[in-house]
C-alpha cells in the first residue's frame, strides 16, 4: 500500500476542518431544524457528495462538532486539581463550567441550545457523558471520604445532576434574561453553589444526622 503523503493530508485535514466550521455556523444561526448537509457543503464551497467523504452522515458531522465542544469543556474542567478536598474539587468544577459558559458562548450554546444527547437513558448518559463524569467520579471520591451522604434515589450521579442544574441554570440566566443587567452576579453564583455542596455533607441535615447541621460556607444553625 502506498503511503499517504504529507501533502495530501494536510489538505483532507483543511477540508475536514472547513467541513467542520461551516457546519458550526449553521447550527448557531439555524439549530437542527435548519441544518442540511447540502446548507453545509455550499458554505463549506463543496459537493453535497464529497462531504460524504469525511462524514458517512448528518449525525456522525453534528457528533463532531458537539464533541469538540465538549472537549472544549473538559478542558476547563480538567485543569482543576484532583488533589482537592472534595467539597472544594466540586466546587471548582463548577466553577469552570460557569467559566466556560462565559469565556466560550458559541460552544456553550452548540452544546447546550442546539444539540440534543445522544444517550440511550439516564443511565447510560451518567456512564458515558464526559465531562458530566468528571462531575460524577468528584462525587463518588468524595462519597468514599465521608464528605458526601448519598441518600435512598439520591447517589453521586444524582449529587452531581443537582449541581450542574445550579450551574447551568446560573449560567443560562446570566445569558438571556439578566444578560442587559450591569450587575456582577457571581458571587451570587458562588453562594448558591457553595450552600447547595454544603447540604449534601454528612453533618449537613440537622436532626437524622449526627453533630450540629453545618454548610461549607457557613457556620453551625
Amino acid at each position: 500500500m502506498t503511503p499517504e503523503s504529507p501533502t495530501r493530508g494536510r489538505r483532507q485535514e483543511r477540508t475536514r476542518r472547513a467541513i467542520l466550521d461551516a457546519a458550526r455556523e449553521l447550527i448557531l444561526e439555524r439549530g437542527l431544524e435548519g441544518f442540511s448537509l447540502r446548507e453545509v457543503a455550499r458554505r463549506a464551497d463543496y459537493t453535497p457528495g464529497a462531504l460524504y467523504t469525511y462524514f458517512s452522515s448528518a449525525e456522525e458531522l453534528l457528533g463532531a462538532v458537539g464533541m469538540e465542544s465538549l472537549e472544549v469543556l473538559g478542558g476547563y474542567m480538567g485543569r482543576v486539581s484532583g488533589v482537592l478536598r472534595a467539597e472544594e474539587r466540586v466546587l471548582a468544577l463548577a466553577e469552570a463550567y460557569l467559566r466556560f459558559a462565559e469565556e466560550r458562548p458559541d460552544e456553550y450554546a452548540i452544546v447546550f441550545e442546539r444539540l440534543t444527547v445522544p444517550a440511550e437513558s439516564w443511565a447510560h448518559f451518567v456512564r458515558v457523558a464526559f465531562p458530566f463524569t468528571v462531575l460524577v467520579e468528584a462525587f463518588e471520591a468524595g462519597a468514599a471520604e465521608g464528605a458526601f451522604e448519598p441518600r435512598p434515589g439520591f447517589g453521586p450521579a444524582e449529587m452531581a445532576y443537582g449541581l450542574w442544574c445550579l450551574a447551568h441554570g446560573a449560567a443560562a440566566l446570566s445569558r438571556k434574561h439578566l444578560a442587559a443587567l450591569p450587575d456582577d452576579m457571581t458571587a451570587a453564583q458562588a453562594g448558591a453553589v457553595r450552600a447547595y455542596v454544603g447540604g449534601l455533607g454528612r453533618r449537613a441535615g440537622g436532626g437524622s444526622h449526627r453533630g450540629a447541621g453545618r454548610s461549607a460556607g457557613g457556620g453551625a444553625r
